[in-house]
């Protein structure tokens, strides 16, 4: 399983009893075939100028020189989303007051008994955008004309970014991972624009919400040979009182490395309780007993039940 941050109660990204690869820990550094940028066409005159020995700093994609961003990367930081600190109470959110009282309420719960309750990642749902760029599983980054496409480990999750000059969607379906289009400016920043995400996810396990006219921006690029930069800027009217950005970095992958297959569903031994207090049965040697959880209809069998997994009151969280 990958390393993981400490958490009070096993969790639907990395908690002890969720299946995950077998890897060992979460991909380092690695000497990258990249380093610097080009401009997308032709070098204009305050463009800088790509030194020979960083040919592989680019990609020819149907014509276009762009910068190389293909490939496996793995974040550094926190969960939280706010990447400067591992602690959810001094994570710093726009809100609105109202929010603020409820996203302070939950908190400190949390940091009071150690039960998590509003991550609906523990009965597998998605963790949908913008979660997914800030997961401690790797992405993968995959270039073709028109269109960069974005696969997270977490959960399968894929993300179309179309970059082919296309609109919005007139009407777009609210989905996990929203109606995304994007653009290369001459720097070699790929700024990506999202729309009509699904409000029912969080942005971290801290408990941070959203409301259903988020508009995510994103301005990704390299800023090393083996380093990227994604500047993700959230835009929630309804819920902010003014646009919060948050910067994430990512460490290329060594040569040969590659996202694994995950199924939540497959041993998930995360139950989640009628409150949705999420809890874990840890497998060793006399207890081989699995309880599958999920949610909707075809809720599964739960035997036993079992008390969720807590934090000691009083101890800091630490994420």
């Amino acid at each position: 399983m990958r390393a993981k941050d400490s958490f009070p109660v096993a969790a639907g990204e990395a908690g002890p009893a969720r299946r995950a690869p077998a890897r060992v820990t979460a991909i380092s550094s690695a000497t990258a075939l990249l380093a610097g940028l080009l401009p997308l066409a032709a070098p204009a005159a305050d463009a800088p100028a790509l030194a020979p020995a960083h040919a592989n700093a680019t990609i020819n994609v149907n014509g276009t020189v762009l910068p190389n961003l293909n490939g496996i990367w793995t974040r550094r930081g926190s969960f939280l989303f706010q990447a400067d600190t591992r602690d959810p109470l001094k994570e710093t959110p726009p809100y609105k007051p109202d929010w603020m009282k409820e996203y302070d309420d939950y908190r400190h719960k949390v940091a009071a008994t150690g039960e998590i309750t509003l991550d609906p990642t523990s009965a597998c749902l998605p963790p949908g955008v913008p979660r997914m760029m800030n997961a401690v599983y790797p992405m993968e980054i995959l270039m073709t004309p028109g269109q960069v496409t974005i696969i997270e480990e977490w959960m399968g999750e894929t993300r179309r970014i179309y970059t082919d000059g296309r609109k919005h969607q007139d009407d777009p379906d609210v989905t996990y991972v929203g109606d995304s289009i994007g653009h290369w400016e001459k720097d070699g920043t790929l700024v990506i624009d999202t729309i009509a995400l699904e409000p029912d996810t969080i942005l971290d396990q801290s408990g941070l919400k959203h409301s259903a006219q988020l508009h995510f921006i994103e301005r990704m690029k390299l800023i090393s040979p083996n380093v990227m930069q994604n500047q993700m800027t959230l835009d929630d009217p309804v819920a902010f009182v003014h646009p919060w950005t948050v910067t994430r970095t990512f460490d290329r992958a060594k040569p040969g490395e590659s996202i694994h297959e995950f199924v939540c569903e497959q041993n998930n031994r995360n139950p989640v309780s009628a409150d949705g207090t999420e809890g874990v049965v840890l497998q060793n040697g006399k207890d081989k007993t699995t309880v599958m959880s999920g949610s909707g209809p075809a809720q599964k069998q739960q035997q036993p039940q079992q008390k969720p997994q807590q934090q000691q009151p009083g101890q800091p969280l630490r994420f």
